[in-house]
């Protein structure tokens, strides 16, 4: 994790994160950052061959955000321990 001040861009720092994890983990292929992190953190991270979609948090209050990062973790935990498939909008 990296913390800086408010007044640091998240484009300027959000790189360096993500080539340690890229190191880390060589098989990440997709990032999904805020939009904050626009032409640095996506070039640099296609140099890495991550694939960066920027994503907008709608959620106004952390709580709640939190709240549903751990609904989506408690399906994903649910279907890996099920052996359930994802599934996917082809039906397939």
């Amino acid at each position: 994790m990296l913390v800086t001040a408010a007044g640091v861009s998240d484009s300027a720092t959000g790189l360096p994160p993500l080539a340690t994890v890229a190191a880390a983990q060589p098989t990440l292929t997709k990032a999904w950052p805020d939009s904050a992190c626009r032409t640095t953190v996506i070039e640099g991270a296609a140099a890495l061959g991550i694939d960066v979609r920027l994503a907008r948090d709608y959620e106004a209050r952390p709580d709640r955000s939190e709240a549903m990062i751990h609904i989506a973790m408690i399906d994903v935990m649910t279907r890996r321990l099920t052996g359930e498939n994802t599934p996917t909008r082809g039906g397939a």
